[in-house]
């Protein structure tokens, strides 16, 4: 049986041939002459040549109609693709002017002319060569699919009634809520971006325009829902849906929000004419299948935790998602072909620039392509770089470069290393500086905390020339002496640095000062952080890039913060850890000065700072275009009353001076005192429960009651200084009327208090040492009203005093679930017992009581004797280290007494009924065993009265095995 091997025949001038980038892994001939391309179909074979040529020729230049006629009428010649179609013959297919649509149409034709010769061979029974040809169609398609990988997304937008502008406003803003919650690569396309139209090329791949022309609405949809397992339809105030893809998309879904694989929702990002809507919907909504027509706004997003789930499930699935749905259009690509559904129709543009590429991988063809490195050999190599930034160094290093030829190659090119000096051994840098060009690296963290860090650096500087890292775009130092500092300042390239952050120690102030000025003038910086143990000096600041946009200083004067918004006109985020007001009548002089604003500020945050509210207010008065502000201050209790009771101002300076304001982050902390101690936590959030705070802002506000400090928290959820949240308080939010107790709010929530909520709860409860004090007792008490889940509490020396007890009790009187309580240390008086032994006589579920280490006297133990006669649950009663007298001692025994008779007799009852119990069930059973023992005893006594033994030629330990084994099945219960 001869063998059939394809060939491709490129035709063409010299000129057109080398602006032809092709490359397929079948061999190729590449002829100029019209009488080289006649003679190359024409060539007898030899008989001992068991091999047949099929061709598949491209003609880039016009040939003579007779040589045309000649090729149509040879037999060896499947298909010619042509710049104009001629004849519309079988033979023919036009060319188009992107080479890989010309790869791809040629790799489907031999693709399909193989499996047709196997499927040829296949039925004449020879099974070894058809088995050969599949094998080669298999690799053969599995080549060209790395080269042809389709543009997937994590995000589809899609518009409903909304505008262009609209639609790119929602997209950017998608982005920046994906960048906040920490997903910085997330690919975000419109529906606009994939379907084909005139202007643009089809972008899901050359060749697949004609398939939306041809295929069935279910077919592409299934494709288009493919393509992003997230789905957002945006709301607009148009009158009309426009596209009637949208329309379409929108009426094949069934859930909202269901699903993170398939996740879909109605969005809207600019407030909505609800006329317009309800006429929309009226509309179109008939052919809809989903019931919940409501919209979500975009900027809750960033809070929304089933939007996180399928975000970061679309982002781990993504590289998969990107292979499977490049592997599902070939299939729909080769079954339209196999069909003849369509002819391809494209034509051929002159003049394009390609450069050729005629590597002849003919003999790749021939190694099959293992099962488990399919995956990897269908990366692209600008793919595999984008995986490789977010590794680090040493495991690029040390672990992916030696796992394969592939990967060593793919290491080889990458040029974004990223080095961290406090995550490096001397090995490491070492090795780095034999694998690693300094004009690779892009990034540079030094940090000299100590004597170790310090001689890694010095190594780095000794193996690193620093004026060679000419596309460093990110350095970091911190805590470097002057020396290293200098010399860093001094040498390292500024052209290419975006990123900068320094961290100065005290006596690094002034030494590096001038060097530091120098650089920040001739330096392009964008993101700046500048940290020192004293204040920076004026100078710094007015040196600064004029293209900065990011500035982060952990201290500054209100002078020099407003210098900057003079001297930084692209200032766009601004954060300081400390605020310092050395001139408060600068202050006053903004009311009279309207002109002084900055309006390219987006994002302030003012952390520590001792600022009056007044102030607070009058500073955002400079930066009007804010659409992220963050306060941190501690407030006397005087400006913390003055902001609870004049919220109404703070919404109109918002809406009058800060108009764009979308995320506002505040805490607030002020010393609790006699004075507002009396006063709930749900007044200082009651004022924030409006429509404009909820409704409109979406902002929710909490108030919480620190166990520990004597201080009062007011603050913005999420909270925004997670670092201060790892002690117990009581928190009430403005969303919620049941306040919830925390114990750690930065490892552990435990809204232990959140009655009918599915989160898992603890069951122990411990708050010793806790400044819980009276106040602290009245929330807990609250939470044991509720909770359902608690069954130890220990509040073990917490300050709680009479009315504290109180509280306590009450709650004791309606909880079911508490079995253990600690209340030692707490100063508790007879007084306080009188409440605690009330509640007792009601609550049937409490086992262990501590009350050591108090100053219970007679009368208290008096109280506790008359309720033990009657509770019969408490099993434990710790009365030590208290003021208990000799004279209480007859009512302890005469109350211990009749509780321990008590017990004792039930106890006997209990007994007697068991063993009444094992009587009936188990004495007839062993009486039906003694008898049939006593019967096989008899049997074997007669037995060994005859001769047996010498019948059966036995011997004496054989004759002893033999009487046991009927002893087996009652030996154990005897």
């Amino acid at each position: 049986m001869d063998f059939i091997e394809p060939i491709i025949i490129i035709f063409g001038s010299i000129e057109r041939i080398s602006r032809l980038n092709f490359n397929i892994p079948v061999t190729l001939k590449i002829l100029t002459k019209a009488t080289s391309l006649a003679q190359s179909v024409n060539v007898k074979r030899n008989s001992l040549n068991t091999c047949c040529h099929r061709y598949f020729v491209i003609l880039l230049d016009t040939i003579e109609n007779d040589l045309m006629t000649h090729l149509q009428a040879t037999d060896e010649v499947l298909v010619i693709y042509l710049r104009e179609l001629i004849n519309p013959e079988h033979k023919q297919k036009r060319l188009v002017n992107n080479e890989k649509h010309l790869s791809i149409i040629i790799t489907a034709d031999i693709v399909q002319f193989l499996r047709n010769e196997g499927q040829r061979l296949e039925e004449m029974k020879q099974n070894s060569l058809s088995s050969f040809y599949y094998h080669k169609a298999k690799t053969l398609r599995y080549w060209i699919m790395p080269f042809t990988m389709i543009d997937v997304c994590h995000i589809l937008l899609i518009s409903l009634n909304s505008t262009p502008k609209e639609i790119e406003s929602a997209q950017q803003c998608i982005q920046e809520i994906c960048k906040s919650i920490g997903f910085e690569s997330i690919i975000i396309h419109t529906i606009s971006h994939y379907f084909p139209n005139n202007e643009n090329e089809f972008i899901l791949r050359p060749d697949l325009k004609i398939l939306f022309d041809n295929a069935d609405w279910d077919k592409i949809y299934h494709i288009l829902k493919s393509l992003a397992p997230i789905r957002l339809y945006l709301y607009g105030n148009e009158h009309s849906i426009e596209n009637k893809w949208s329309n379409l998309m929108i009426s094949t879904e069934t859930r909202i929000m269901a699903n993170e694989d398939d996740w879909c929702a109605l969005v809207n990002k600019e407030p909505l004419d609800n006329v317009n809507r309800w006429a929309i919907l009226a509309e179109y909504s008939s052919t809809w299948q989903i019931k919940r027509v409501s919209s979500i706004n975009l900027f809750d997003f960033e809070e929304n935790l089933a939007f996180h789930s399928a975000l970061r499930q679309a982002h781990i699935t993504f590289n998969e998602r990107k292979c499977q749905f490049t592997n599902h259009l070939f299939n729909w690509y080769e079954n339209y072909v196999n069909q003849s559904v369509f002819q391809t129709k494209s034509q051929l543009t002159s003049g394009e620039n390609i450069t050729i590429n005629l590597r002849n991988l003919h003999d790749s063809t021939q190694q099959p392509i293992r099962q488990s490195q399919q995956s990897l050999l269908k990366l692209p190599v600008e793919l595999l770089h984008r995986i490789l930034d977010d590794v680090d160094t040493m495991t690029i290093l040390r672990g992916l470069r030696c796992v394969c030829t592939k990967l060593y190659s793919v290491v080889n090119s990458f040029n974004r290393y990223k080095l961290d000096s406090t995550s490096l051994s001397s090995n490491d840098i070492k090795l780095i500086h034999q694998l690693i060009q300094p004009e690779n690296i892009i990034s540079l963290h030094l940090i000299s905390d100590n004597r170790s860090a310090s001689n890694k650096i010095d190594l780095l500087h000794s193996r690193f020339n620093i004026s060679q890292f000419t596309k460093l775009r990110s350095l970091a130092l911190h805590s470097l002496v002057d020396n290293k500092l200098e010399k860093f300042l001094q040498n390292v390239n500024c052209s290419s640095l975006i990123s900068l952050s320094i961290r100065l120690n005290d006596v690094q102030s002034v030494r590096v000062e001038s060097f530091l000025i120098q650089f920040l003038t001739k330096s392009t910086l964008r993101k700046l952080y500048l940290c020192a143990d004293e204040p920076i000096h004026d100078r710094i600041f007015c040196r600064m890039g004029h293209r900065l946009e990011y500035l982060k200083v952990n201290q500054c004067t209100f002078t020099q913060y407003f210098n900057l918004l003079q001297y930084l006109p692209h200032l766009r985020t601004f954060s300081m850890e400390k605020c310092i007001i050395k001139q408060p009548d600068r202050l006053q002089m903004l009311k009279s000065d309207n002109q002084i604003c900055h309006h390219q500020m987006e994002s302030v945050s003012i952390e520590e700072c001792q600022l009056t509210m007044d102030n607070l207010l009058l500073i955002t008065t400079l930066t009007p275009s804010l659409i992220h502000l963050k306060i941190v201050s501690n407030i006397s209790d005087t400006d913390a009353f003055t902001l609870v009771t004049d919220v109404s101002r703070l919404e109109e300076f918002v809406q009058s001076q800060l108009p764009r304001l979308r995320k506002f982050e505040f805490f607030f902390s002020f010393e609790r005192n006699a004075q507002n101690e009396m006063i709930s936590l749900d007044s200082f959030v009651t004022p924030f429960r409006t429509s404009y705070w909820l409704n409109d802002k979406h902002w929710v506000v909490a108030s919480a009651y620190v166990m520990n400090d004597p201080e009062i928290w007011l603050y913005t959820l999420p909270i925004c200084v997670q670092h201060r949240m790892t002690k117990p308080m009581y928190e009430i939010s403005s969303v919620d009327n049941d306040g919830h107790l925390i114990i750690n709010y930065q490892h552990d929530y435990s809204h232990i208090s959140q009655e009918n909520k599915d989160e898992q709860t603890g069951t122990a409860l411990n708050l010793h040492f806790c400044r819980v004090k009276n106040e602290g007792a009245r929330y807990i008490a609250h939470t044991l009203r509720l909770n359902q889940t608690i069954t130890q509490l220990d509040l073990e020396e917490c300050f709680i005093g009479l009315e504290g007890i109180r509280y306590l009790s009450d709650a004791l009187r309606e909880n079911t679930t508490l079995k253990t309580l600690n209340l030692s240390g707490n100063s508790i008086c007879d007084d306080a017992i009188l409440f605690l032994a009330e509640s007792l006589l009601y609550n049937a579920i409490l086992v262990t009581l501590n009350l050591g280490w108090n100053q219970i006297r007679n009368n208290g133990l008096r109280y506790l004797t008359d309720v033990l006669k009657q509770n019969k649950t408490l099993e434990a009663l710790d009365l030590r280290w208290n003021s208990i007298g000799y004279a209480s001692a007859p009512y302890l025994i005469d109350a211990l007494g009749r509780n321990t008779r008590e017990e004792t007799v039930r106890y006997r009852r209990a007994v007697s009924h068991l063993i009444r119990k094992l009587d009936r069930r188990l004495i007839p059973f062993l009486a039906l065993l003694e008898i049939a023992r006593f019967g096989f005893q008899v049997a074997i006594g007669h037995v060994l009265l005859t001769s047996y033994k010498a019948d059966l030629k036995l011997t004496p330990d054989e004759n002893n095995w033999a009487t046991s084994a009927f002893f087996i099945a009652y030996a154990p219960i005897s």
